[in-house]
């Protein structure tokens, strides 16, 4: 409490004679001091080991949403949000539907949730059930090691129509790859995806994996908002319509990674190919890399 009190009269001292310094010391003091509260919860996200940056990330924009809050920071959300945050935000947990009111309360998202939360503006009820991407790591995942027999591409998977330009794809991955190209190759390096087929088919499954569902099935929580984490700033978009999703597809579309990896690969690959490349190790060892794997750098 010593540097809360420091700060308390530093901030009073300032400007002593002018009108309304008092309520503008206690303002920046009450700030400092929620502030401080929510660095130090912060900084015990920082030191997990085990956890990684888009993880402690996730966690950590929802600590800063609820310390603005706290703050009364009305300006600062309204810079993020909009003129619907000026009465503030409240998260809402996606399977429970409960406000979190504590920093213990936030927690990574199930699987099963393409939403990391749900953002509410208290001054409109709006509720934004929103996806929280990190930009201080490694790319961010928009789809996670998906093999060609998952459920959403199996014949009426909600995806099936796709596979055909998928395969396309595939194909010229494949034969890239055993020409001994990267793993990790930009949409743009893909000639097939100047097939506006092709390129229009993997948009689709771009916005289904990032907002509507996985492989196995729809979400429980799907997302309709994007909020991008990157240095300690946070962006919110909404996507609020089919048109809003294309928008930002194509914005991020140049800066798309795809590769195909060995993780989720059933046993029986047969109805795997034509998406799988083999790795052959220089042991010897051999791994059937099909998984579909989508990033964004």
């Amino acid at each position: 409490m010593d540097k809360l009190a420091e700060a308390f009269k530093v901030s009073v001292n300032v400007k002593s004679n002018a009108s309304g310094t008092l309520l503008q010391a206690w303002t920046r003091w009450f700030q400092f001091a929620v502030g401080n509260k929510y660095e130090l919860a912060i900084q015990n996200v920082e030191n997990r080991v085990a956890t990684n940056r888009g993880e402690k990330d996730e966690i950590i924009a929802q600590m800063k949403i609820l310390c603005l809050n706290d703050q009364k920071s009305w300006s600062r959300l309204i810079n993020i949000f909009g003129d619907e945050a000026s009465d503030g935000v409240r998260i809402v947990q996606c399977g429970t539907r409960e406000v979190i009111a504590h920093t213990n309360d936030i927690s990574k998202s199930a699987s099963k949730y393409k939403a990391d939360c749900i953002l509410e503006m208290i001054k409109t009820g709006r509720q934004y059930r929103t996806t929280i991407k990190s930009k201080n790591g490694a790319p961010y995942a928009i789809l996670n090691h998906t093999p060609r027999t998952a459920k959403v591409f199996r014949t009426a998977g909600r995806l099936s129509h796709t596979v055909p330009s998928l395969d396309k794809i595939a194909e010229e991955y494949v034969t890239k790859r055993t020409a001994g190209g990267r793993e990790d190759m930009k949409v743009n390096e893909l000639s097939s995806l100047n097939d506006a087929n092709h390129k229009e088919a993997l948009m689709e499954v771009i916005a289904y994996f990032m907002f509507d569902g996985t492989g196995e099935s729809d979400s429980k929580c799907p997302a309709e908002a994007v909020a991008i984490y990157e240095g300690t700033h946070i962006t919110f978009i909404k996507i609020s319509s089919l048109d809003d999703r294309k928008n930002y597809i194509a914005s991020i579309w140049d800066r798309v990674i795809l590769s195909f990896r060995n993780k989720q690969m059933p046993p029986d690959i047969t109805n795997c190919h034509p998406w799988v490349y083999i790795d052959k190790g220089k042991n010897g060892s051999i791994k059937h890399k099909g998984s579909l794997h989508l990033r964004v750098k």
